[in-house]
């Protein structure tokens, strides 16, 4: 039997469609969203790669899948960490998804600390 020119094995991911932001201005787009459609195609390119056993061109793409991925991580924490411009309110939702993200053995510790702090010292 002739080969029929396709790759054998499971087919391509399609390529997501772009953000109404993409199709007309990029600066429409947030940063984040970018990073995340970006690397959706990107991932489209290796597979593929992958897919056409192009390892060259998968290992190109996953060079920058990885670069992107450490960026999208850098985007995330800087978004997510407090600034100057956050309300009292938006600071206050910060601690209290950061005390609900604590193991329990240190929420111990800190439980102390307070009670230190609003009580005084302990005198033995």
């Amino acid at each position: 039997m002739p080969p029929t020119g396709r790759p054998r094995g499971r087919p391509p991911r399609p390529v997501p469609p772009p953000p109404p932001a993409v199709a007309g201005h990029m600066a429409d787009l947030g940063r984040l969203d970018y990073l995340r459609h970006v690397i959706a195609q990107l991932q489209a390119v290796f597979d593929a790669a992958m897919m056409s056993r192009s390892y060259t061109a998968a290992s190109a793409a996953a060079r920058q899948l990885s670069a992107l991925r450490v960026d999208l991580d850098a985007a995330i924490r800087e978004e997510s960490a407090p600034s100057d411009s956050m309300s009292d309110e938006q600071l206050l939702l910060l601690v209290r998804q950061a005390i609900h993200a604590i193991p329990p053995q240190y929420l111990d510790a800190i439980r102390e600390a307070l009670d230190l702090r609003e009580h005084g010292a302990p005198t033995t």
